[in-house]
């Protein structure tokens, strides 16, 4: 018998070790039974007491016998994994009988001080994984360890686990929300990389706390980005992306490049696009593109050198219809030297890729999903070329804004070149999507010059990258996952410049409709003044079935 368990219960007769206070079988009170701690592995009776294990070992630092007691409380059931200065085993707990814990020990006695954050702010989220105390113990080799328990059993996440996007998505909801939840806390993980996902019954479960610290705006782009690229590697291989076309691949990119207008502000906001996206992928909706379209002259200007185009296809899908639509908004720029024919290449050019490259493309759906964002990137190159072209044969100066909307089923594609500009409006919000390319921008880059003072700054009109300019011209792309309700506007720099983003918004949601709406945006611009030419599409997404009740 091994002579650790020697203390008999008074009700169900089971020995159990001298210090127990419950029995391990029956877990009832066992009198007489007084705290210990147990530092070498039992021996059989009549064998000598086996030596302790070595204070250093091929890991960094040994590993703690089996059926050692922990903190008076864990007891040493397996070692689990060991690294340079780690190790985790299962431990049982000794106040629980039947229950089990992770139990992580770090030769730094502070490894663990992150989670303590956590216990002390009494985060709690269906996708955390609960951490059950962190403490500091000196052990045989009286050295100071860390340790930290979390719940028992999970599966963590590695290198060879693999699963589809539409999982990553449903991860990407309960971690984003997790991780929220840790943010609005005030504090940041810190450290979240594959291992830091868990699984329990399918479930993932955010872990590993242990550098968890105060919130920063670095920490918490940090977050975003961790959790983005640990998803990612769910879906491939390290080295690897996931294809930018799909809706995985559009958020997990967004949150890939930090700093950007279409970056993720929040984890919640990163959490709410993958609801979104995986939404789409199991309803896909039957919408409507509402759209309102209107040029003007504007006050101070004798001839209109803004153009604007716009097409729409729609292909059946199950029960319903996909929409496709390019809207195109250019601002020419040139005056006598054909400002309007540079405008007039740009849409004409951007219609003809659309007929020829995307709606093929499109209208085939069962060859997959194409790069709807490169094949908007170059058109608005070949554009680009095909004003220089003339421009050289003309010998002038002229050129162009472009600011273009592709729109297919819930995914909105947008390129600009120069200081027309495209905005997203959700509910009360108005964000500016693209962003421009003038000098004003560049000083407010620079926290030289504040948003608000673009608008009446004296150099507003300098532009630093044009359609035209060059043979080639680098167009910039964003994407942006749409909401039933959204509405996607597009203008030239004659509208943006003559009313704030906020009165847009207002007059935007109180018009009857998309027309009524650029239709008093255009008025209020010359009302402000009317500088420039001023050119408006406004897109509204609406559900196609719920229009039809």
């Amino acid at each position: 018998m091994n002579n650790e368990l020697t203390l008999p219960c008074q009700h169900c007769g089971n020995l159990n070790r001298p210090n127990a206070k419950s029995c391990r079988s029956c877990g009832k009170p066992i009198a007489n039974g007084t705290p210990t701690k147990i530092l070498a592995p039992a021996q059989m009776a009549g064998q000598k007491t086996a030596p302790l294990p070595p204070t250093t070992a091929a890991n960094g630092f040994a590993d703690l016998p089996l059926r050692a007691l922990v903190h008076d409380r864990y007891e040493i059931l397996q070692s689990l994994w060991s690294s340079k200065a780690t190790n985790t085993y299962q431990v049982g707990d000794e106040t629980q009988p039947g229950n089990y814990w992770y139990l992580f020990e770090a030769a730094n006695p502070n490894e663990f001080q992150g989670a303590q954050l956590i216990l002390d702010k009494q985060i709690t989220h269906p996708a955390i994984a609960r951490t059950g105390e962190v403490f500091r113990e000196v052990q045989y080799d009286n050295a100071e360890r860390g340790y930290m328990t979390m719940e028992f059993p999970l599966r963590f996440a590695s290198d060879q686990m693999r699963v589809g996007e539409t999982e990553v998505l449903k991860y990407g909801i309960e971690l984003g929300g997790a991780l929220e939840a840790v943010h609005r806390a005030g504090l940041a993980h810190n450290n979240i990389q594959l291992a830091s996902i868990a699984l329990h019954n399918g479930k993932p479960k955010l872990a590993h706390f242990g550098l968890a610290a105060p919130l920063t705006p670095e920490t918490r782009q940090r977050d975003i980005y961790n959790l983005a690229h640990a998803l990612q590697l769910l879906i491939t291989p390290p080295g690897q992306t996931v294809p930018p076309q799909s809706p995985t691949g559009a958020i997990l990119q967004r949150a890939l490049v930090p700093n950007t207008p279409q970056s993720f502000a929040t984890a919640g906001e990163f959490a709410a696009a993958c609801q979104d996206a995986l939404e789409n992928i199991r309803r896909p909706k039957s919408i409507n593109l509402n759209v309102g379209k209107l040029t003007d002259v504007g006050v101070r200007r004798e001839l209109n050198e803004d153009a604007f185009a716009m097409v729409e296809y729609a292909r059946a899908i199950q029960k319903g219809g996909q929409a496709l639509g390019l809207f195109v908004v250019s601002d020419g720029m040139g005056g006598a030297a054909a400002g309007e024919i540079a405008s007039q290449i740009v849409t004409d050019r951007m219609m003809q890729e659309f007929n020829q490259t995307i709606a093929p493309m499109f209208s085939d759906g069962a060859k997959g999903q194409p790069d709807y964002g490169a094949l908007l990137k170059a058109a608005g190159e070949k554009a680009s070329r095909a004003v220089y072209d003339e421009r050289s044969r003309l010998r002038n100066d002229m050129g162009a804004t472009l600011a273009a909307a592709l729109v297919v089923g819930m995914q909105a594609y947008l390129i600009n070149v120069g200081d027309s500009r495209g905005y997203l409006l959700r509910g009360e919000s108005m964000k500016k999507i693209t962003k421009d390319h003038s000098l004003v921008q560049s000083l407010v880059d620079a926290n030289q010059l504040r948003e608000d003072e673009v608008r009446t700054h004296p150099q507003r009109n300098i532009i630093t990258r044009s359609i035209g300019e060059k043979a080639n011209i680098t167009v910039d792309l964003f994407t942006e996952p749409l909401k039933v309700g959204d509405v996607l506007f597009l203008c030239s720099d004659g509208m943006w410049e003559m009313a704030d983003d906020q009165v847009v918004r207002q007059m935007i949601q109180k018009a009857p409709t998309p027309q009524a709406a650029v239709r008093s945006l255009i008025d209020l611009a010359n009302a402000n003044g009317g500088d420039d030419n001023i050119t408006c599409i406004l897109v509204r997404i609406e559900d196609a079935s719920a229009a039809k009740k």
